[in-house]
């Protein structure tokens, strides 16, 4: 019911000015106790809570949405209409004109002071977040995903691999993010802990390295990808458990870049994270890949060197022409390369938690958008974030 409310111009105004007020009430009780304050602030917004915030922080109303499809609209009339009927339109288009042109335009006046933050937002940590879906719905050009204002400097949207309702921001702004694997948080207590965040390279989905391969010892290249593979370099190791008893690679088998085609139409199958679980997914009913089986020989290779080789170094693309060696290139470059440098990411965006062994039933799906508020994985991971430099 609160996402029907939010979703109605009329209530959504009086949840959007309550929320705010409420935010700003927090923050002067605040100061008064705290009076020498000088740090910064960060929203940790779950579920709609986080398309709430997102939208506090940039300012978004459907009524900007309703007015860009108004202007369309009469543009679109003046194109057809004649004599009296042109006139007037013109004439209409020209008074919209010079609202728009207005100091602060038609936001100042649909948004009043009460509606306005008294702070700014150093971080907005979304968990459980569908906002990659409000998004999608509202049209958003991907290039205005990621706010370019003052109100809010850095986005995470972290999300469980079984969560039905948590959505990937990234492959929003390009399509080809969707081959890229999410950054995995590490446990609370892992040695990994002490290399940032930031440090880490981007990976691709053992999936997406499977669609570009080809049988061992053809010399075929992938039309999508431009590269040669063999199975036996991106051969898949079995399921294993680490030391915390979480699923390595969980992310393949609860991929979200495959449905089974290369269509890129809806929003879900670029964005969405995991198979889920019953009627939930539109994974639910994927057809079986008809890429050729992992080398046998590779599966029981435990002991060698090239099976601790990351995927992106197994699977190095050699391009050739006749015998002649001409240029090494890895499938992650490939697709980076395809990206253009306005929708590439600066930082990332989506961070997964590790799903553990036991968290494949049904009532784990339900649970799981529910565990973000005392998770202590995702505790760690935002003071890492808030005081990385300590």
């Amino acid at each position: 019911m609160d996402i029907m409310y939010y979703q109605s111009p009329l209530y959504r105004q009086e949840i959007v000015g309550g929320m705010t007020r409420v935010l700003n009430q927090m923050y002067d009780t605040f100061v008064e106790y705290n009076p020498d304050f000088n740090g910064q602030v960060s929203f940790f917004a779950h579920s709609l809570g986080s398309v709430m915030a997102y939208d506090i922080l940039t300012g978004w109303s459907p009524l900007l949405l309703y007015d860009q499809f108004v202007t369309h609209m009469i543009a679109k009339h003046i194109a057809e209409a004649e004599g009296d009927n042109r006139q007037i339109l013109e004439q209409l288009q020209d008074a919209r004109a010079q609202i728009h042109n207005l100091e602060g335009g038609l936001e100042a006046i649909l948004r009043s002071s009460d509606d306005r933050l008294k702070f700014k937002v150093a971080n907005l940590f979304c968990v459980g977040s569908p906002l990659a879906v409000f998004l999608a719905m509202r049209g958003q050009e991907a290039i205005n995903v990621i706010p370019k204002t003052e109100d809010v400097q850095r986005i995470y949207n972290i999300f469980h691999p079984a969560d039905p309702v948590a959505y990937r921001l990234e492959p929003l702004i390009h399509a080809d993010y969707r081959h890229i694997r999410p950054v995995k948080i590490h446990h609370f207590n892992s040695s990994k802990l002490k290399f940032p965040y930031s440090s880490l390279p981007m990976e691709m989905h053992k999936r997406s390295l499977r669609k570009i391969s080809v049988k061992k010892g053809s010399s075929k290249k992938d039309p999508e990808m431009g590269n040669i593979v063999t199975n036996a370099e991106i051969g898949v190791d079995a399921t294993k458990a680490n030391e915390h008893g979480e699923r390595e690679d969980d992310d393949d088998e609860l991929d979200d870049d495959d449905d089974g085609s290369d269509s890129e139409s809806t929003p879900d199958s670029s964005m969405r994270h995991h198979p889920g679980s019953g009627g939930s997914s539109p994974r639910s009913g994927t057809p079986v890949s008809d890429a050729p089986a992992p080398s046998s020989k590779r599966w029981w290779n435990f002991g060698s060197k090239n099976s601790e080789k990351s995927l992106v170094e197994t699977a190095k693309d050699v391009v050739a022409e006749g015998a002649e060696i001409v240029k090494k290139i890895s499938p992650l470059e490939t697709l980076l390369e395809g990206i253009t440098h306005d929708l590439k990411l600066e930082r990332r965006l989506d961070y997964s938690l590790r799903q553990g062994l036991t968290e494949v039933s049904y009532w784990s799906v339900l649970k799981s958008h529910f565990t973000y508020w005392t998770h202590h994985d995702i505790i760690m991971f935002v003071l890492t974030q808030l005081y990385e430099e300590h």
